[in-house]
């Protein structure tokens, strides 16, 4: 038996000295079933533990949702890593905002995790709506969305019964945009009746601008005023000299304050005026006036009327 033992051991390493293996090399079996995925973690450099510690202070943040509507729960965007909860078989809903759009969506479970988009209204006013649902309880992960706007960056977490049905965001940097831009819409306006009395050569607080514009084009008067000795027809910055119309005062002289034409057979007479940086300066007090562009059929026209011209209108009308 020992012979035949020592003759198959033999006979064995033969083979694999044949096929140019040794015994060192051959294939190893399954690794034991509490192997570690991965290696020993390398203790962090006093770089990353600093990045580390300031991404654990951002998501710390105190910052607490607020009651939205229509159930939402409403995170202030950008203060702290907003956390949505989610449990299986329900759909949470995380909307963006009005005019927002998706341009790519990253999870970091994409197995265990679904995540879809869908649109509501449309044109300028759509919202777009991210549904996310867990597949199982206990599951922790995070989703990134960039957008057209911003970037959000949402904790996912699956419970088995709590949930929330729909989150939003307050965008605080929206709000002071629109305060910017309003302090800076009111200096404009001073600074353009500032420029209008200069002009004009009287205090702003002399200045009539109870005149009423009628009418569409792409030349349409921005605005219309009188210094109480001419009249000041403003057009638009982008409006050059070659599309400006013809202008003519609506009057009847023969009527009772020149007021007959505004009933019928209005008469045009022409006046003085002249265009000087983007308005008309016309050398009288206008109470009714007609800006015409091209001819025939294809004319267009705007009507400028002042408010004290239509109040007696309507009093004649009666």
């Amino acid at each position: 038996m020992r012979v035949l033992a020592l003759f198959l051991s033999l006979c064995l390493c033969g083979a694999v000295k044949a096929q140019g293996l040794s015994m060192k090399d051959a294939p190893a079996g399954p690794p034991p079933a509490n192997a570690p995925l991965f290696g020993p973690e390398q203790p962090l450099t006093a770089k990353e533990k600093k990045g580390v510690r300031f991404g654990k202070e951002w998501a710390g943040n105190r910052d607490r949702p607020a009651r939205g509507d229509e159930g939402a729960t409403i995170f202030v965007f950008g203060s702290t890593l907003p956390t949505l909860v989610c449990a299986p078989l329900y759909v949470c809903d995380l909307a963006l905002q009005e005019s927002e759009s998706v341009n790519d969506l990253n999870v970091g479970d994409s197995v265990r995790w679904k995540v879809t988009p869908a649109a509501q209204g449309a044109g300028e006013a759509v919202i777009t709506h991210v549904l996310i649902k867990p597949t199982d309880a206990g599951l922790i992960t995070n989703l990134v969305i960039t957008t057209n706007k911003r970037t959000y960056i949402v904790k996912l977490v699956s419970r088995e019964k709590d949930w929330m049905p729909r989150v939003a965001f307050d965008y605080p940097d929206d709000a002071t945009a629109q305060w910017k831009a309003y302090r800076a819409r009111l200096e404009d306006e001073r600074a353009e009746m500032q420029a209008m009395a200069t002009a004009a050569r009287v205090a702003p607080s002399d200045l009539d601008f109870n005149y009423a514009i009628s009418g569409d084009a792409p030349w349409r008067p921005t605005r219309v005023y009188s210094d109480g000795v001419k009249t000041y027809i403003l057009f638009p910055p982008q409006v050059g000299s070659a599309e400006l119309p013809a202008l003519a005062e609506l009057v009847d002289d023969t009527s009772f304050l020149g007021l007959a034409s505004l009933f019928s057979g209005e008469a045009q007479r022409l006046v003085n005026y002249r265009f000087v940086d983007h308005r008309f300066e016309v050398d009288k007090v206008l109470e009714r006036a007609r800006l015409t562009a091209g001819v025939g059929d294809s004319a267009t026209t705007v009507t400028i009327t002042h408010m004290r011209a239509a109040w007696l209108l309507d009093a004649f009308a009666r």
